[in-house]
């Protein structure tokens, strides 16, 4: 483990900015204010079935049965107030509207595993449990209080490993809390070693592989608009509650979703965070590193010196400008939105998170086993940057908001033909897709 100074690497300073419509939806903007009084009422680790009752344990699905449960996000117009809905259905097609969905306010977190639903709220530092009634219905079962640990929200790292264990990031305190998602308690938490004097820590796509947990980060200063120029993965244990080894490295900035091949190679790609080191820089009159692809070899926990892949090279001479997503964490393939700056409007510069509202993003699909290649998907529209897709199945979902995010076109990405087809639309912002299947 290569050990980290109290601030490695450069600073990048954001000189000029627009706060966008796209910025009050983005995973990096801090949330407001929330009511931190009411989760103290439920201590940490805490439970409160009060949902189901005469269900069992998992709801009505039967063993191998599949239900799926989409999420979109609602945006007021007028206030800039958000709401996430979820809905469960047996089958992807048409519009879905929001009348059967299940709603909480904020920019919700929604993960599955087996037959239940988990919802990291945003505005309570609680996961809610769902499970599926004989009605399709998406009902409360158990909720999990993180509120002890000092932050008022769910926030946007964490990772379901398995029947016993999951992974969440209190970016505040720098620790992984690691809880049981079958029975609702907390088991412990996990120093990140993260903290760094005069930055906020900001985790991102949390994964885990082969039993580890992987949890990117990067550090900015809200007040001075600075940002950590660094590349940095910390990887955890969840059975034994350790910090296993801190990779870092300083050829390109602000890592994002970890993907790994099938020799166990892991790949992470820099700025795979919207393209955010390039609009400080910008801003500057500076340029920035290019975006890049760096490994770490199985077993290893710092990345190999001597592989570098450079996001231009693959991408036609253009950068990234969202994270990678993937159908499967250990598939060796990949996507990401390419930014065509060229597509701009000419009263847009690319120095704020106004970039994203405009159709200047493409997405392509990296295959990351062997010699990396790129190439963009086939029947993909240049579209603005909305939530990361979502791997069910075997294939990516990615939405694309239309009209500024009335209704999404959903489209269904297959990684072996590379080829995009729209699946359904759905109101508001799609933000997550899952599969719950009976146990």
């Amino acid at each position: 483990m290569m050990n980290l100074p109290a601030v490695a690497g450069p600073t990048l300073r954001l000189t000029k900015t627009r706060v966008s419509r796209t910025m009050l939806l983005s995973k990096s903007i801090a949330p407001v204010t929330l009511l931190f009084a009411a989760s103290a009422i439920i201590g940490c680790g805490d439970t409160d079935g009060g949902g189901t009752g005469a269900l069992p344990l998992g709801g009505a699905l039967e063993p191998g049965e599949e239900i799926f449960a989409v999420s979109s996000v609602v945006i007021n117009p007028g206030s800039g107030d958000r709401t996430t809905f979820v809905q469960a259905t047996r089958s992807l097609g048409g519009t879905f509207d929001l009348s059967t969905g299940v709603e909480t306010a904020g920019n919700a977190v929604v993960y599955a595993r087996g037959p239940f639903l988990y919802v990291g709220e945003a505005e309570l530092p609680v996961w809610q449990r769902y499970v599926v009634d004989e009605q399709d219905r998406l009902v409360k079962d158990e909720r999990l209080s993180l509120g002890n640990y000092g932050d008022t929200r769910v926030g946007f790292g964490n990772v379901i490993v398995d029947a016993e264990r999951a992974v969440s990031i209190i970016d505040s305190q720098g620790i992984a809390v690691v809880w049981n998602p079958t029975t609702m308690t907390i088991v412990g938490e996990v120093d990140l070693g993260l903290t760094r004097p005069g930055f906020t820590l900001e985790t991102w796509t949390t994964v885990a592989h082969d039993g580890l947990v992987y949890v990117p980060a990067r550090w900015g200063n809200l007040v001075t608009g600075e940002v950590v120029r660094n590349l940095t993965v910390a990887i955890i244990d969840p059975y034994t509650l350790t910090l296993v080894g801190t990779a870092e490295d300083d050829r390109c900035a602000s890592g994002g979703h970890m993907v790994f091949d099938e020799a166990g190679y892991g790949y992470l790609m820099g700025d795979g965070r919207n393209y955010g080191t390039h609009m400080i820089e910008n801003a500057g009159g500076a340029e920035a590193d290019d975006n890049c692809i760096l490994r770490i070899p199985p077993g290893g926990t710092d990345f190999e010196e001597d592989f570098y892949v450079s996001i231009p090279s693959l991408a036609d001479g253009r950068q990234t400008s969202t994270e990678f997503e993937t159908a499967r964490v250990d598939s060796g393939v990949a996507f990401a939105k390419v930014f065509y700056e060229e597509e701009l409007p000419s009263n847009v510069e690319p120095v704020d998170f106004g970039l994203w509202d405009e159709p200047a993003h493409r997405l392509w699909r990296f295959d990351l086993r062997a010699q990396v290649t790129a190439a963009p998907v086939d029947g993909l529209p240049l579209t603005a940057v909305g939530f990361s897709g979502s791997g069910v199945d075997g294939f990516v979902y990615t939405g694309e908001p239309i009209n500024q995010g009335p209704t999404s076109d959903v489209y269904e990405v297959d990684p072996n033909t590379n080829q995009a087809r729209l699946a359904f639309v759905v109101e508001g912002f799609f933000n997550r897709l899952v599969s719950l299947r009976g146990e």
